[in-house]
């Protein structure tokens, strides 16, 4: 909760796992200085596309690779809700790996047309 409260403090983590609480919503990553590799998992947790706007990722200069993953759990997907969730979800100029699991959309973000090393 309240990760990014600390000032200057640099966050290296492998993954971050989004939660239906705000305290771990995807838009906690907004406060935080992240660094190298970034897997956000459980995306389909994300309430309010809005909330993937406020992570700010594209500001993330130093974010390098970026693997952005929903899980199916036999629920219905709502492919407009993914599509604006990955669209607001837009990373950093500086990325150079992207990797997308198990997205239902109908349609990649506009941003996507940038090159990426796909794994």
């Amino acid at each position: 909760m309240h990760l990014g409260k600390p000032k200057n403090l640099k966050v290296i983590m492998n993954s971050f796992n989004v939660d239906f609480s705000r305290d771990l919503g995807v838009q906690q990553l907004r406060e935080l200085n992240l660094d190298g590799s970034l897997s956000i998992e459980e995306l389909q947790n994300v309430e309010n596309s809005l909330d993937a706007l406020e992570a700010d990722l594209k500001n993330k200069t130093l974010l390098m690779k970026l693997n952005l993953r929903w899980r199916r759990n036999g629920n219905s997907i709502d492919s407009k809700k993914e599509e604006h969730v990955i669209e607001n979800l837009q990373p950093s100029n500086n990325s150079r790996e992207l990797a997308i699991f198990d997205y239902g959309g109908n349609q990649f973000p506009k941003w996507f047309a940038r090159e990426f090393i796909m794994e």
